[in-house]
């Protein structure tokens, strides 16, 4: 009884241990990418050798709401391993303004190579020098250093939007060389990093919905949406309420005249960044 008694403990020893590794392993991967943002990864990956590829289009709200405001951006980069988009701005320029009145955007990101169209609503929050959280204070210095020096240098021109000054009136070339920036480099070194100045603002969006079209032959179309409790099961009530648009008051979403939730705060904290996002429920839609 002795032997067959520890015989059986040292069985179950291996078997916990070799839990604990599949536990571990498991854990090593990270969170499992939502189903639309694997698809854009992929598209990128498609069109590496395109750098236009990572041009997509964000619309804000204009001062008084009454017009959206779009342009182009550049896509830096996932937030950490979230499906957070980063991008960056001008702290004087009018989209720093118009986030600030109301953090509502969506994001239109169309890929030549597959053919994809992503839009992407959520609220916008904005990094800046104001920063005290460890973590966004790297993802914001991490985002400085990866620029090239053209685009870092850009920070320290003139302010967006005002009129051009005529010769005149522009800082003579010493003024300009004394500003803080890139430096040349010297003796064959790499020129030093500076600080980001207080004009640099990483931007992240956070998703509330997403559309994703595929113009394939037959198109294809799905909606991403959080994935509430009860779209669990696969009963024919779960399948139609996920038909519904899904969302919740507050801080993340309400449901859209479109089928895509509305945002509802004006401002978001930049710490909303730290917050897990959830699974998602995927809904195929008619094109």
């Amino acid at each position: 009884f002795v032997s067959m008694s520890t015989g059986v403990r040292a069985s179950m020893c291996v078997i916990a241990a070799v839990s604990a590794t599949i536990d571990a392993a498991a854990a090593s991967v990270g969170p499992v990418r939502p189903r639309w943002q694997h698809d854009i990864s992929s598209a990128l990956h498609r069109a590496s050798r395109d750098p236009t590829a990572k041009y997509l289009q964000l619309a804000t709200l204009s001062a008084d709401s009454a017009f959206p405001a779009v342009r182009t951006v550049v896509f830096r980069g996932w937030l950490w391993d979230t499906c957070q988009l980063t991008f960056i701005t001008d702290a004087r320029s009018e989209k720093h303004g118009q986030i600030l009145r109301n953090a509502n955007a969506e994001a239109c990101w169309y890929f030549t190579k597959t053919r994809d169209q992503f839009r992407i609503r959520g609220q916008m929050l904005m990094i800046d020098e104001t920063e005290e959280h460890p973590k966004l204070m790297r993802a914001r210095l991490t985002a400085w250093k990866n620029m090239s020096p053209g685009a870092r240098e850009q920070f320290f021109w003139p302010a967006p939007g005002y009129p051009v000054l005529q010769e005149s009136e522009q800082p003579d070339q010493a003024a300009r060389d004394s500003q803080p920036g890139e430096e040349a480099a010297t003796d064959g070194e790499a020129p030093s990093v500076e600080p980001p100045p207080s004009t640099f603002i990483l931007l992240v969006l956070r998703p509330a919905a997403i559309d994703h079209l595929r113009l394939s032959r037959p198109q294809q179309r799905w909606q991403y949406l959080p994935a509430a409790p009860e779209l669990s099961t696969s009963s024919e009530s779960s399948v139609a309420k996920a038909a519904e648009p899904v969302g919740k008051t507050g801080d993340v979403a309400v449901a859209g005249k479109d089928g895509l939730p509305e945002t509802t705060t004006s401002t978001c904290s930049p710490s909303l960044a730290l917050e897990p996002l959830g699974e998602w429920a995927a809904i195929a839609i008619n094109p």
